[in-house]
């Protein structure tokens, strides 16, 4: 998925070397696919203005048991923002999705 790409802290990415033309590029857009993968792992239904539907609110079951139909749900939600997922799983109690760029 192509849009606007945000920083490693979640703010916006600037660029502010000039392009080949000598102008200034500003906000960075490209592949962001990641960035949307995670805001909604991280963000729980409601909280994104433009989706309220969308969210899994994993940083809600931090020490918690894994919920019973969580890769479904996950899967479910990223399908509602057309990334493709292949796969969802735990590896070494982490949560792994495998997903098309």
């Amino acid at each position: 998925m192509v849009g606007i790409i945000l920083d490693n802290t979640g703010d916006l990415a600037i660029s502010t070397l000039p392009a080949d033309d000598g102008l200034m590029l500003g906000i960075s857009v490209g592949v962001n696919t990641g960035d949307i993968v995670e805001r909604v792992l991280a963000c729980v239904p409601g909280e994104l203005k433009s989706a309220p539907a969308s969210g899994v609110g994993l940083s809600q079951m931090i020490n918690s048991p894994q919920p019973t139909g969580l890769s479904a749900y996950i899967i479910e939600q990223l399908k509602n923002h057309n990334i493709k997922v292949n796969r969802v799983y735990n590896y070494n109690n982490e949560i792994v999705v495998d997903y098309d760029d």
